[in-house]
């Protein structure tokens, strides 16, 4: 498989949507009763125009069904079934999810 890399533009963030099962972010507990998609999304890259203090790596809590849905495939498989990636504005993360040490 060859490697490449998707970069989001603008203002925008490229993000993997979590499990849908009910789990805990750090304290928060995120169930799936009111949407067949996660709410919480892991940030994988982020535009160049980003104002926001997003940075990679962090859960954010998103807008219900906000974004372009990313299928990659490579030769006609995709690349990881278990896997939704978007592509949001900044503005669809609605709060940053971080653990805090007590």
């Amino acid at each position: 498989m060859s490697n490449f890399t998707l970069t989001p533009l603008g203002r925008n963030l490229l993000v993997r949507l979590n499990e849908v099962s009910e789990k805990k972010v750090g304290s928060l507990y995120v169930p799936d009763k009111h949407s067949e998609l996660s709410r919480v999304a892991e940030v994988l890259a982020k535009g160049e125009s980003c104002e926001r203090p997003i940075q990679v790596g962090d859960n954010v809590l998103l807008d219900y069904h906000s974004g372009t849905v990313v299928d990659i495939y490579y030769k006609g498989e995709a690349t990881s079934v278990n896997d939704t990636y978007r592509i949001v504005d900044e503005l669809a993360a609605q709060a940053i999810i971080r653990e805090t040490l007590k």
